[in-house]
């Protein structure tokens, strides 16, 4: 038996919600293709508008091309909004058990964001994963790679920010891990309110899979879901303390219900020098529908 015929069985605990599944959450809704087509390509220039709008406008607002902003909190399960100039090195595990279902997910990922400025970034990561599945061997190999653009506008304790992000297919579907032919878009906006001690982050995130062709073929079904974020963090000289929580919801047609987990993750930041931040949290599912029951992560960053 494959991994990927384990997880369409197992997944989810409803019939109809393994039936519906695939990577965890299941299929979204069908749409037009070519509605969705321009819906997507739109996003790719807007993406390319980000960039080169940020790039240009940078000299003239911030004055150098290498601003430095003051030091904030770095989250570990939600997405960092603040745009800065960081490397990071993460490690990753997450767990799901359902009966006779045992899934276990290991992913080290390499990470890189440079900010043309205070208020203007781009970034990528490089992901590999390592997966167990019942009764399948254990594979090991890329997923996909993510690439994107954010920008955040600091007003003393204020700060809107918006961005866009785009999964490369450089994974394998058949082992589990990632895809060969599918991708994600996803641009994202929010808000971050703090300043010195503490900061709030609450966030909006939409997210739909592609292909090369930017349309469903043959028996594809893009899968779309939205995601709503918040983490608040206590910030002193060398820690940090964080609570984060996230809430996913899948799309799908309307005779079947979207499918949606919510996760929350405390975490810690120790700061050994300005620049040096080591991140250790934990995440645990609060809802029955989920893409793993429990985890862990270690995070080491640099800023610049």
């Amino acid at each position: 038996m494959t991994v990927s015929e384990i997880q369409n069985k197992t997944m989810h605990l409803s019939s109809k919600s393994i039936s519906k599944t695939r990577a965890g959450l299941g299929f979204a809704s069908r749409r037009k293709s070519r509605a969705r087509a321009k819906g997507i390509r739109g996003s790719l220039i807007a993406l390319i508008a980000l960039i080169a709008c940020g790039a240009m406008l940078a000299p003239v607002v911030s004055g150098t091309l290498y601003a430095k902003p003051k030091a904030e909190p770095e989250f570990l399960h939600v997405k960092n909004a603040a745009p800065r100039s960081r490397a990071a090195l993460q490690f990753t595990n997450d767990e799901l058990t359902q009966h006779k279902f045992y899934t276990r997910s290991q992913t080290l990922q390499a990470y890189g964001e440079f900010a043309f400025a205070d208020f203007i970034s781009i970034h990528a990561n490089l992901p590999v994963t390592r997966r167990w599945v019942t009764d399948a061997e254990r594979q090991t190999r890329f997923d996909n790679m993510r690439v994107g653009a954010k920008l955040g506008f600091r007003f003393d304790w204020l700060m809107p920010y918006f961005g866009l992000a785009v999964d490369l297919p450089t994974g394998d579907e058949e082992e589990g891990i990632g895809s060969k032919e599918i991708g994600n878009i996803e641009p994202h906006a929010g808000l971050r309110i703090g300043s010195g001690w503490f900061f709030w982050q609450l966030g909006a995130r939409y997210n739909s899979e592609s292909n090369k062709e930017f349309r469903e073929v043959d028996l594809q079904e893009f899968r779309r879901f939205y995601l709503l974020e918040t983490a608040i963090a206590l910030s002193f000289q060398y820690v940090d303390l964080l609570v984060e929580y996230s809430y996913k919801r899948l799309l799908e047609e309307q005779e079947f219900p979207g499918l949606s987990a919510s996760v929350i993750a405390p975490g810690v930041n120790i700061k050994p020098t300005k620049n040096f931040v080591i991140g250790l949290g934990v995440t645990y599912a609060l809802s029955r529908e989920r893409e793993y029951d429990y985890g862990y992560q270690v995070r080491l960053t640099y800023l610049f």
